[in-house]
């Protein structure tokens, strides 16, 4: 696994310029903007805001008070452009310590935007990203519907992503911390389907008390409901039924 150091500062300089091999390896259609993410640095959990409506969209880090509140906010440095169709932050997915953001490319003004890939932002470990440019890790992902990072959902101690296909199909891409500069330690698996129905789809890591990473979603009819991972990346029973009235949240 990566450290800091030597390390970083390698990985810093692989990010920068590497690319995936494997093209649009599932050829789906392209989803809608997604605006919010959950930015966890180490020491909190802390909320980015997206502005959607701007081409050079500001950003905002929310910073938690460890009391179900918030702390203050700035604005980060760093921006997102307006082809940035879905943002969200996986953890540490680089096995450096700091949280990172990865982000699907949208329609562009030139083959230069990489249409449809998945890039990488790292994190710095002080609220915003390390400004060395973002790593291209994947392609065809610009024909997903929605993609969170659940964490660890493998059990293998390196935190992962999944996505939702426009045809309601679940994906784990299992991360590999970037150990030996790879970022994804196996091809996508399909764990699931019919997930194009609920309205939302987010993890918080370990909801049920087993030590084990869940995934909840929340149904049209505002429906809120626990999926129980079986901590080898899949579930170990059907979704429950835990809460209602959740479909105001959006």
């Amino acid at each position: 696994m990566m450290t800091c150091g030597l390390d970083a500062e390698l990985k810093r300089t692989f990010l920068h310029s590497f690319r995936e091999l494997v093209i649009d390896p599932l050829g789906l259609e392209d989803p809608p903007l997604h605006f919010m993410l959950d930015f966890r640095a180490p020491f909190g959990s802390k909320s980015l805001h997206v502005n959607p409506s701007i081409a050079d969209r500001p950003s905002y880090l929310y910073r938690g008070n460890g009391r179900s509140g918030f702390a203050g906010f700035k604005a980060l440095v760093t921006t997102f452009s307006a082809i940035d169709k879905i943002v969200f932050s996986p953890g540490d997915f680089t096995g450096d310590g700091f949280s990172d953001v990865m982000m699907v490319h949208g329609y562009g003004g030139s083959v230069n935007d990489y249409r449809g890939w998945l890039v990488l932002d790292a994190g710095d470990g002080h609220g915003d990203m390390e400004g060395q440019g973002y790593g291209l890790i994947g392609s065809g992902w610009g024909k997903m519907r929605s993609a969170f990072g659940p964490g660890d959902f493998f059990g293998d101690r390196k935190n992962d992503v999944m996505a939702i296909t426009s045809t309601g199909d679940l994906y784990l891409f299992r991360g590999n911390a970037f150990v030996n500069y790879v970022a994804w330690s196996a091809p996508a698996q399909k764990i699931g389907s019919g997930w194009g129905s609920f309205l939302t789809v987010f993890s918080r890591g370990d909801s049920s008390g087993d030590g084990k990473t869940d995934v909840m979603a929340v149904s049209k009819d505002g429906g809120l409901y626990l999926y129980r991972g079986n901590g080898r990346g899949g579930f170990a029973a059907a979704g429950q039924r835990i809460g209602n009235g959740w479909n105001v949240f959006r």
